[in-house]
């Protein structure tokens, strides 16, 4: 039985089971403990085995949690839809914005395509799905449900999706801040999952497609804090 809170009246679909509530917080806690491990041990470990054991864990939780009767945020309409056109005319819009101011302040750019990467699938679903799953829908849940603080929750979650990638990476914050505002919005996690898959791309895109960009984030130092 759901716990009877009244905050959760206006936001009755980041609704959570206690016991989910729990086996979340369980399988959060182990992450970081797996993700000590792999660390500890990365440099015996095959490169494919570091690439994909962290959403191989994920998979395995969500499987897990699942069994407790939830179910994530995955329906459509055209809300749903209209946010994620809307999210893809911004962001390429603003890039492209930012291109041309770029120019006016005369970064010359060069168009440098990241070639001989393997692992787009990776960046492009895997992440994003998985990770949009247990972050923005579990985590935030969780932490709203215990905290009774829908912001604080917001916080947090995405504090710990920065820490899952196990360094100061202010992008994977910025992003998680986004994508609950996104799930909030459309009370569905697929604008945040679209959002997620352009933001890995964008690692392969901006290059190739906005070079101005891409010398302006490199002369700056800037591309560690929103890329791994």
């Amino acid at each position: 039985m759901l716990k009877p809170k009244a905050y959760l009246s206006k936001f009755n679909f980041l609704a959570i089971e206690p016991r989910t509530e729990v086996v979340t917080l369980n399988w959060l806690t182990a992450f970081f403990i797996f993700a000590a491990c792999v660390i500890l041990f990365s440099e015996q470990l095959p490169s494919y085995v570091r690439q994909y054991s962290f959403q191989v864990f994920l998979l395995i939780s969500i499987i897990s949690i699942s069994l407790t009767g939830w179910r994530p945020l995955l329906g459509i309409n055209a809300k749903v839809v209209v946010t994620i056109f809307l999210l893809l005319f911004v962001y390429f819009g603003a890039l492209g914005i930012l291109e041309l101011v770029m120019h006016l302040f005369g970064v010359t750019g060069v168009s440098n395509p990241l070639t001989g990467r393997s692992d787009w699938f990776l960046l492009a679903v895997l992440a994003p799905f998985l990770e949009e799953i247990f972050f923005r829908d579990l985590v935030l849940k969780a932490f709203f449900y215990r905290l009774n603080r829908l912001w604080l929750a917001i916080f947090l979650s995405s504090l710990l999706f920065m820490a899952a990638h196990l360094t100061l990476y202010p992008g994977a914050f910025f992003l998680g801040i986004i994508g609950c505002i996104l799930v909030i919005f459309t009370k569905s996690l697929w604008p945040s999952i679209a959002f997620h898959s352009i933001s890995n791309l964008s690692l392969i895109f901006i290059p190739a497609w906005f070079p101005k960009i891409w010398q302006f984030l490199i002369e700056q130092g800037l591309v560690s804090q929103f890329y791994r």
